[in-house]
């Protein structure tokens, strides 16, 4: 078995980390979160937090890294991250002082055996789902869906007549880049090349359109919205591209 320990902590701290770690699980199966683990060591080394410095940096750096260290039996298993999503799991061999990495199911199963004992002696966890199958979830109020699009859509509008400078800008990166095989289906980015000419070719356009009635047939208008710069994906009828 390959000893890890060189790859987390030089070798001139290596002796004071086995002293430190007999000391602190010499007695008893124990769990200790990681705060607790560093206070401890900052009393063996008679350090304080303020004077980390005067502790071996690789054994400080290593050890304030443990988020949490179990002792079962003869090991001591270490839930060590380095970094922001990035985490390793040790056994320390108290019987001969070399540490192995391990598997993150061996170090739950540790958790598991100091939190409840002899793990041989339970069962398997059960979960009963049939009263999620006799009573499946239903829709109350169907006459309610729906309505939060309505709502979103009215922030948007209000957003993009009265908001900043910055929510029109990206209104109108997202609709010129909606495209079907690098086909746009709503702006044509030649003729509207900017959010404030989106805005004016937009008003002007919608003056059209209210003068036609809701179901006058997209081909009727599409000469006119294309003039606009307006494409094809905003609906069937008059009445739905100007909602």
């Amino acid at each position: 078995m390959k000893n890890l320990l060189h790859s987390y902590i030089s070798e001139e701290d290596i002796a004071v980390f086995i002293s430190f770690i007999h000391m602190a699980f010499k007695s008893g199966n124990k769990i200790y979160p990681g705060q607790f683990l560093l206070e401890q060591f900052y009393a063996f080394s008679g350090n304080s937090s303020e004077k980390k410095e005067e502790t071996g940096a690789s054994l400080f750096k290593f050890i304030h890294k443990i988020q949490e260290a179990v002792r079962i039996e003869n090991n001591v298993l270490f839930f060590y991250r380095p970094h922001t999503a990035q985490h390793s799991y040790l056994k320390f061999d108290l019987l001969n002082d070399s540490a192995e990495e391990i598997s993150v199911s061996e170090y739950l199963e540790g958790k598991d055996r100091y939190i409840l004992g002899n793990t041989d002696a339970l069962s398997p966890l059960q979960i009963d789902l049939t009263p999620s199958h006799l009573y499946p979830p239903s829709i109350d109020n169907s006459k309610d869906i729906g309505k939060g699009l309505n709502v979103l859509m009215g922030h948007i509008e209000e957003n993009l007549r009265h908001g900043s400078g910055k929510f029109k800008t990206l209104l109108f990166d997202f609709l010129k880049t909606r495209k079907i095989n690098d086909r746009s289906i709503l702006l044509n980015g030649v003729i509207i090349n900017n959010s404030g000419l989106f805005l004016e070719k937009m008003d002007g356009l919608l003056s059209i359109l209210q003068e036609k009635k809701p179901d006058t047939q997209f081909e009727s208008v599409r000469e006119t919205m294309t003039e606009y710069g307006f494409e094809a994906g905003w609906g069937n009828n008059t009445g739905t591209i100007i909602k």
